[in-house]
């Protein structure tokens, strides 16, 4: 629960601003927690998904968006406006963030977790969720599987192979979800009066950590909400409502976008200290 409600105030935060300080700050965020729960192996995975859309993106919104003021050239009689490329790479960063903060998302709650947390309100709600979160890894795993039996068996790649078992693991795929459904049925999932096993124990420890979240994703949401998160883009680049609240609020979303780091950072120095206790 404290998991879901962190990335709960930090991808809505994102989502529903438009400036461009809190949106480098949860870019930043966002690359920084994901290679720390991923591994440095998963910086080239992000890269494949963050350049493109920073690169489409903005392309795509000046080729469409020819408002603003200061006019950098015309192509066919159309202008090209500064205002058009800064907003265009403005929500760039904001979906490649989006992006990125689900990929913690998804190495973060697991697919019981999911399970625990939506199981007892809403139990086909949390059963699809735990399905589609787990459908890419589970996905490239089974084609891996094919093409390794489809090499044993002297198969050469080709557009026609790849589609063949294409249509394998689409086959594989839809039995397999078909044998889970049946299977949770056959359970008693989703049943009243189902109790269910879990490891998970809500501590002190998780008490605190929740009551940070939800003080700085309180505030920083109540500075958006009042426009401290808004910016025009056209027909001039203006800035709404900044003072003291807002840079207040800045500093609030990048404490809770390192967060983790900084808990985790906290856990560190604190088996350091236990084990230099136990040493002397």
């Amino acid at each position: 629960m404290v998991n879901f409600i962190f990335f709960l105030f930090v991808i809505g935060i994102t989502m529903f601003s438009n400036h461009p300080l809190f949106l480098g700050i949860t870019c930043v965020g966002a690359w920084t927690n994901c290679i720390f729960m991923k591994g440095k192996q998963a910086a080239k995975s992000c890269c494949l998904l963050f350049v493109p859309v920073c690169t489409i993106v903005p392309f795509i919104n000046v080729l469409n968006v020819h408002k603003g003021v200061t006019v950098l050239f015309y192509l066919n009689d159309n202008p090209i406006t500064l205002e058009a490329c800064i907003y265009g790479l403005v929500q760039a960063v904001l979906l490649g963030s989006v992006i990125l903060w689900f990929s913690c998302v998804n190495e973060s709650i697991t697919s019981d977790k999911w399970i625990y947390l939506l199981g007892r309100r809403f139990p086909t709600l949390g059963l699809l969720v735990s399905m589609v979160l787990r459908f890419i890894p589970l996905l490239k795993h089974r084609l891996g599987e094919i093409r390794q039996g489809q090499h044993c068996m002297g198969r050469k790649q080709g557009v026609r192979q790849f589609f063949k078992e294409l249509s394998i693991l689409t086959a594989w795929s839809l039995e397999a979800s078909i044998d889970t459904a049946d299977s949770m049925e056959a359970r008693g999932y989703g049943l009243k009066g189902r109790s269910s096993y879990h490891l998970f124990r809500f501590r002190k420890q998780d008490a605190y950590i929740l009551t940070v979240i939800l003080l700085l994703g309180s505030f920083v949401a109540l500075a958006v909400w009042s426009g401290r998160g808004d910016i025009y883009y056209y027909p001039e680049i203006r800035f709404l409502k900044q003072d003291v609240f807002s840079v207040i609020s800045l500093v609030s979303f990048a404490i809770l976008n390192f967060l983790p780091l900084i808990l985790e950072g906290i856990e560190r120095e604190k088996k350091h200290e236990f084990v230099r206790v136990e040493e002397g």
